[in-house]
Parts: C-alpha cells; sequence; structure tokens
C-alpha cells in the first residue's frame, strides 16, 4: 500500500484531506469503467469499527458497459449514472458517515476487467496482499507476527523514543503527548492493537455500560470497554491495511480521543483515572 495519500496532500495549491484524495481518485478510475461492451468490477472490502463482520461493497458495470450497479451490505442499487464523480461522492459518504470507515486506507480494493490494469490509480492496498512497506524483503523467514512486531518497535524507536523496547508481555510501551499505552500485534491473524487502561475503580458495571454505549457512537475508531471495574480504551487496525503512515494516524487519533474522553468519564463513573 502506498503512504503517500495517508496525510495531506497538495493538488492545484489546494490542501487535501485523505478522504478528498481518495473521492478523486475513486471517480478517476470509475471513470475507466464506463467501457461500450466491456464488463468491470471493482470490490471494496473494510473492518467493521465496532469489531463485528468486516464488510464488501461491490461495484460492476451493467448493459454493455452502459449502466452501474452498485451492491452494499445492506442493499443492491444500480442503473444509469449520469457521472463517475457522482458515484465517487456517493462512496465516500457512505464509507465516511455510514460504515465509519476512519481512514481510506483501511480500505483494500479487488479489481477485474480491463479497467483493472489502472487500479494503482486508487493508491489502495489490494486485497490479500502485505503491506509493502512494513515487511523488509530480506526478513523472509520471519513470521507475519514477527515482521510486524519487528517493524513496528523499529519505527517507535525512529519515531518517539530510542530507548523503546518489547515488555514482558511482548507488547510495545507507548508514552505520546502525557498519553501510556501499549501497541500489541496480535499471533495468528495479526492484527494491531493499541490499548491503555482510562478509569479504575469503577463501582457499578451497569452504569459504565449506559455511558461506554454513549461514548463510542461518537467516536469512528476508537472503543470503551469494562472489565472488572476498569474501562479500557482500545482501537484496532487490520491486518491487512497496516501501513507505518496509517499507525502513526491512528496512534494520533487514539492520542486525540484519550484526551476528549477520559476526565469526562472519571467525572460520570466516579472512578479514578488510571495510571495516575
Amino acid at each position: 500500500m502506498s503512504a503517500e495519500s495517508s496525510g495531506p496532500v497538495q493538488i492545484d495549491g489546494t490542501t487535501l484531506r485523505p478522504w478528498d484524495v481518495f473521492e478523486r481518485h475513486v471517480a478517476a478510475y470509475l471513470s475507466t469503467m464506463f467501457a461500450p461492451e466491456e464488463t468491470d468490477s471493482l470490490t471494496l472490502h473494510g473492518p467493521d469499527p465496532a469489531g463485528g463482520e468486516p464488510w464488501v461493497i461491490r461495484i460492476r458495470t451493467v448493459d454493455a458497459g452502459q449502466g452501474i450497479r452498485v451492491s452494499y451490505p445492506w442493499d443492491d442499487t444500480g442503473g444509469h449514472i449520469d457521472g463517475s464523480q457522482d458515484l465517487a461522492w456517493r462512496l465516500r459518504a457512505v464509507l465516511e458517515d455510514r460504515l465509519r470507515v476512519a481512514h481510506p486506507q483501511l480500505i483494500t480494493v479487488e479489481a477485474a476487467g480491463p479497467a483493472s490494469r489502472g487500479v494503482g490509480m486508487l493508491a489502495l492496498q489490494l486485497h490479500g496482499e502485505d503491506p509493502a512497506d512494513v515487511v523488509a524483503p530480506e526478513e523472509k523467514d520471519k513470521s507475519r507476527h514477527e515482521h510486524l512486531l519487528d517493524a513496528l518497535l523499529r519505527h517507535t524507536q525512529t519515531t518517539l523514543d530510542p530507548s523503546t523496547e518489547l515488555d514482558d508481555d511482548g507488547d510495545i510501551p507507548l508514552l505520546v503527548d502525557g498519553v501510556r499505552l501499549w501497541v500489541k500485534v496480535h499471533e495468528g491473524e495479526p492484527a494491531t492493537e493499541l490499548f491503555t487502561p482510562v478509569v479504575d475503580e469503577v463501582s457499578s458495571p451497569k452504569r459504565a455500560a449506559l455511558e461506554l454505549a454513549v461514548v463510542n457512537r461518537r467516536y469512528a475508531w476508537s472503543r470503551w470497554t469494562y472489565s472488572r471495574g476498569t474501562v479500557w480504551q482500545r482501537l484496532f487496525i487490520s491486518p491487512t491495511s497496516l501501513s507505518l503512515a496509517l499507525f502513526d494516524e491512528m496512534l494520533e487519533a487514539f492520542v486525540l480521543n484519550h484526551h476528549d474522553v477520559t476526565d469526562d468519564l472519571v467525572d460520570r463513573l466516579e472512578g479514578t483515572a488510571a495510571l495516575s
């Protein structure tokens, strides 16, 4: 996956955010699918931020390239569309607002048909491929888990603290903008998790459930959970979507969410701030 579009970019003198870039790239690609007598398809894959099943959106040409049909997880619509820009805008709205995808580079793609030769213009990772900028070619003898853990450890040593080392649990401890947190790379299917305790000494599980339900609706990616008197903040990044640039953005979002939520949760749950 290319990391170049994970932050703001300049196009024609205008600074564009990642979703702006995504919309432009998708519109450009879709315009190549409207070819007479041809059949093309584009499939978008992404994780559910609430931890449910991954979702899939399928886009395919119909009527000999004169129409297009979009299959959403909840609906199957289609027909003739005036332009690729309109469809790109609709896709962005669905992904960003309804599916609450935190960043377009969490999306992976599959393409088929003549237009698929240009799928690279989307600057998204192909579905099923390992992230190109995480795994070093000279380390092919390592497992995916070891690849990812080593890459993240080296990255955090370079960008945050050169003295960072794995703790006794094999996690990466970090201190970012006053927030102490840990990075875990899960074995098996090596998803990356950012986590930290937020509130200790919570006396009412029922009250915690109610408050966390409200908080979890307000944020796209961080999730707050309750376990044995403690509220935890967690953020998962799909193993098929991770790049170092995306990791940095998710880490920044995690820390900002923590600052937004923690003091309010401590007050509402009448607990104590964890790690204080």
